[in-house]
Order: C-alpha cells, then structure tokens, then sequence
C-alpha cells in the first residue's frame, strides 16, 4: 500500500477528510481482504447513518471470527433497531 493510499485510510477513518472515503471506494482493498471490507463498510455506516452498512460491516466480522469489531459495530446501531441483533 502506498503512503498516499495509507494517509487516505487514516483520515477516511477518522472522518477528517471529506474525499477520502471516496477515494477508499475507489480502491480494490474491499475485493481482496474481508477487514478491510468490514472496516469501509462500518466507516460508510457512521459517516452517512447507514445502518445496512453497519449490519454489513457486523456480518463481515462475523465471517472473520472478529468478535469484538462485531460487537463495537452493533453498538452503533440504535436500540430497538430491526438491524441491531
């Protein structure tokens, strides 16, 4: 990954820039690795109040045995949410 490519996955993280999620979209990172799929999705699911992506994002984990990226994504979700299990 280039240095370029890491600056953007902090701040698209961090929700300080506002074309680098865009830009992390763009990147084939979600076809090659699940974490990183699960990682755009529930920043996707924060950024703009998704919650799909936010159960996506928990259903990836999932996949991946991340029981504690799970757990922390459906929090975020609000309670008595049909998304929220």
């Amino acid at each position: 990954m280039a240095e370029e490519e890491l600056r953007a996955l902090f701040f698209a993280l961090a929700g300080q820039v506002g074309d680098a999620f865009e830009v992390l979209l763009a990147a084939p990172y979600a076809e090659q690795n699940t974490w990183a799929a699960a990682s755009l999705a529930r920043t996707r699911g924060i950024l703009y109040d998704d919650h799909a992506a936010l159960t996506e994002a928990a259903d990836l984990w999932t996949s991946i045995d991340a029981r504690f990226e799970r757990a922390c994504t459906l929090r975020l979700l609000p309670k008595g949410s049909p998304f929220r299990r």
